[in-house]
């Protein structure tokens, strides 16, 4: 590759390079195809890649190579390029981009034709030929307080046509002069992977400089190939509101500028609204505006920050200044968890009704009128909820939109006879109203109640005191957070009622079954990571369970580590521990704790996770729910979305992983989904199941794809894989995350390659759509089953252990 630029370059194209050599080249061809006639240099810099662009770039003439010995991120790249640039425009390039005819010549021309420039934008399409970017707009509070947008995203090309100023516009293809950037201070490293050009842009702005998109320069973006692109998303958000909140005023789209509905509640008692927040800045804003934007002219509005760490503490403040009179904010300095939260709240309340909320929901108008006017007319009546509606096939934009019902808002259904309501033993709902009093008393007295906890406590309660739980049909709710579409009232009574079961015998399991439960952990090196995976089991998992530990290959023997946690530890009915002195690869060791196994209900997970309270109830609660459920995996810190956590324990320092799952548990109430795939990390599987599939194949050894494997012969059989997202583990980093992070562009692994040659998958399809395109054959008993081939090589270790729980009834006999 040559350059026709001369020793002093107008332009300098910054490009940073992690890996996806074809794409790099084809970029680079393109620049230098259609770049030419512009003097200009081509600075590349390579950030430690793996694959053939570390021998590749030295070979090509006309372009500058920095050569990063670690992975040092997009941000760190660009500006260390920027430090030795010569030109006096700055472009920064994507390298899984492709320039077309005139694209330079375009951006300069407005850079240097238009006043007071600081930044210009292109049109970044992509390969169908649509708009990936038209410039970047704010949005509030969709879902989070500042929301950038890719403008006019996803339509036809010939639909941007006019050049315009705008908020922000991506580094994926953007020009500035180098003074400004320098003067800047460059990129924020702060960011990682993300959101360091809209930092950057608001920086312009806040200097004074214009930011501009032109639909005449045109670029193909591959878009986001780069490996662990959203890894640090949430992170990123957080540093982006811990910067610009209370400091961008306009908004490209802004909800609260729209007029609020006549005053409601001047014909019903007064009512105190408490809603705790703990950390919620993805659901914070459109919860806060809606109840706000529905409260009656007597209503008072109570937000108790529970320890939030992160920028929604900043929002909470601004949310209250922005709404003085009726709305109150109360701060936990450290948190307290929701029951005490609200009960903080409800304690400083001064209305004799009181409703306590979810941030996680989307009240509608009307919803506080309805609610009291029930309580008021119904004395039986203890505790009220609302009714939670299916929000998933709805645009988002009419989800967050408090708009009301005459400017085509949501609007509730038609109203029911006052205190005509449904009774039931299950809370449901994240929405409860009631007398103030009575609430207090009952997340006081019965915090192991509320929503995500134990579905019966709060109705039982009542019923002592001659009161019923009940259900508004006339007024609903929808999730913010929703991420599968609802599986029906039937499946999320049966699964509530299922946890319900488990609760009131202390957790256990199947505890008819002689060995109700099998906990297979595969394990190599990493002992202290191991002996926290164990700790965890014993202290989180209640009734008799089996524990079979299978050290494939570690280094020193795991068995010292085994033997100084096991012991003394009465609900586990009997242990094993295998060790192979060569690795076998985990799909192989896991198949020799299946075989040694003998419970009916059997857990498969690695040696570097934590599990937390009431994981294996509720796995096993969803298990049971349908007789076709087959497999059950949680979320995790780590896995295929939307099985990876959203949001993530991102605080720093974290939270405790128990206190992390505690929190989430409310906002994930009664959700659960089917999966085209999940990470392997740990999974709950019905005996029958392997017994009719088979176990893992180890063929994959260790090079992923063997969970994948399992999953698709276990849906070919006619099973159903579920993600109760509801439960969390956390998994450690220590070993394998066991998931293929799938990607169409991106270079696939062995296992992958294994994974398409065995089920005739094409590669190119290597994605969640694509991988659930190839469950719909039937299973072939021949060459499907994988046998579970017992390991003469292996040395058991085995104890057995008389069993010391009592036995108990199943539940459907008592």
């Amino acid at each position: 590759m040559t350059s026709l630029s001369p020793s002093a370059p107008v332009v300098s194209i910054i490009i940073p390079v992690f890996n996806l050599w074809d794409y790099t080249m084809r970029c680079l061809l393109s620049v230098q195809r259609h770049t030419a006639h512009i003097p200009h240099e081509v600075i590349v810099v390579d950030d430690a890649s793996t694959d053939d662009t570390r021998e590749g770039l030295p070979l090509l003439q006309g372009i500058r190579v920095i050569r990063n010995e670690r992975n040092q991120g997009f941000a760190h790249n660009n500006n260390k390029a920027a430090a030795v640039a010569r030109g006096k425009y700055l472009l920064f390039l994507n390298n899984d981009t492709e320039v077309h005819a005139g694209w330079l010549d375009e951006m300069l021309k407005v850079i240097e034709g238009l006043p007071n420039v600081g930044m210009v934008g292109s049109k970044l399409l992509f390969p169908d030929g649509t708009l990936q970017h038209a410039g970047v707009g704010f949005s509030y509070g969709a879902l989070y307080p500042i929301s950038p947008f890719h403008i006019q995203y996803k339509r036809p090309a010939s639909e941007s046509t006019l050049m315009y100023e705008c908020g922000a516009v991506t580094a994926a293809c953007a020009l500035m002069p180098v003074r400004l950037f320098l003067a800047l201070g460059g990129f924020d490293e702060g960011f990682k992977m993300g959101y360091e050009d809209v930092d950057l842009c608001l920086r312009v702005r806040a200097a004074g400089h214009r930011i501009v998109y032109t639909p005449h320069s045109v670029v193909t973006h591959f878009e986001s190939l780069s490996a662990g692109r959203f890894v640090a998303s949430r992170r990123n958000i957080e540093l982006l509101h811990h910067k610009w909140l209370g400091r961008i005023d306009t908004f490209e789209s802004d909800y609260r500028k729209i007029p609020k509905p006549a005053a409601s509640g001047r014909s019903r008692p007064p009512c105190t609204v408490v809603v705790a927040v703990h950390d919620h800045l993805g659901a914070a804003a459109p919860c806060l505006e809606n109840l706000w934007y529905t409260l009656g002219v007597n209503d008072e509005l109570i937000i108790v920050d529970d320890g939030s760490v992160g920028a929604t503490a900043r929002f909470l403040q601004i949310f209250v200044q922005e709404h003085p009179g009726r709305c109150v904010l109360i701060r936990n300095e450290e948190r307290q968890g929701l029951a005490k939260a609200w009960r903080v709240g409800l304690d400083a309340g001064a209305n004799a009704y009181a409703a306590v909320v979810l941030c996680t929901l989307r009240v509608l108008e009307g919803w506080i009128d309805r609610l009291v006017q029930h309580l008021v007319a119904n004395s039986k009546v203890g505790a009220l909820c609302a009714t939670e509606t299916d929000g998933d096939c709805m645009i988002t934009q009419r989800l967050l939109w408090p708009a009301w019902k005459g400017q085509g808002g949501l609007a509730l259904p038609d109203a029911t006879v006052s205190g005509q309501v449904e009774v039931t033993s299950m809370l449901k709902s994240g929405l409860v109203a009631a007398a103030r009093f009575q609430l207090a008393q009952l997340v006081s007295a019965h915090a192991d109640g509320v929503p995500g906890a134990h579905p019966q406590r709060w109705s039982r309660a009542l019923q002592k005191q001659g009161l019923d739980l009940a259900i508004a049909a006339d007024v609903t709710t929808y999730k913010l957070n929703q991420v599968f579409p609802f599986s029906g009232d039937a499946a999320r009574t049966q699964y509530l009622q299922n946890v319900a079961a488990a609760l009131d015998d202390s957790g256990q399991v199947n505890a008819h079954a002689a060995i109700p439960v099998s906990i297979i952990v595969v394990a190599r090196d990493f002992s202290e990571a191991f002996v926290k995976t164990l700790d965890a089991l014993i202290a989180k998992t209640p009734g008799r369970w089996e524990l079979v530990v299978v050290d494939d290959g570690s280094s020193t023997s795991l068995a010292a580590a085994f033997a100084r946690s096991v012991p003394g530890h009465a609900n586990m009915c009997k242990t094993h521990f295998i060790r192979n002195e060569t690795g076998r690869g985990f799909p192989a060791a896991i198949n020799q704790g299946l075989a040694v196994s003998q419970g009916r209900l059997v857990v498969v997970m690695n040696g570097d996770v934590l599990v937390t309270s009431q994981w294996l109830p509720r796995m096993n609660a969803l298990l049971q729910v349908n007789p076709t459920i087959g497999v059950v995996a949680p979320c995790a810190n780590v896995g295929p979305a939307p099985q990876m956590c959203d949001p993530a324990n991102f605080s720093d320092p974290p939270m405790p992983v128990d206190a992390f799952a505690e929190q989430r548990a409310p906002d994930s109430l009664a959700a659960f989904g089917g999966m085209p795939r999940v990470a392997g990390i740990c999974l709950a599987i019905k005996r029958e199941v392997i017994e009719t599939v088979g176990g893992f194949d180890p063929r994959y050894a260790d090079e992923g794809g063997d969970v994948e494997d399992f999953c698709l012969r276990a849906t070919r059989r006619g099973y159903l894989l579920a993600l109760a997202a509801d439960v969390y583990v956390e998994h450690l980093g220590c070993l394998s995350q066991r998931f293929l992070d799938l990607h169409p562009r991106r270079a696939p692994s062995a296992g992958w390659l294994r994974f398409c040659e065995r089920w005739q998958h094409p590669v190119a399809w290597s994605d969640t759509e694509g991988l659930g395109q190839i469950f719909r054959p039937g299973f072939d008993l021949v060459t499907d089953f994988v046998p579970l081939v017992a390991d003469a090589d292996a040395t058991p270790i085995e104890t057995i252990r008389p069993l010391s729980t009592r036995p108990f009834l199943a539940a459907s006999a008592r």
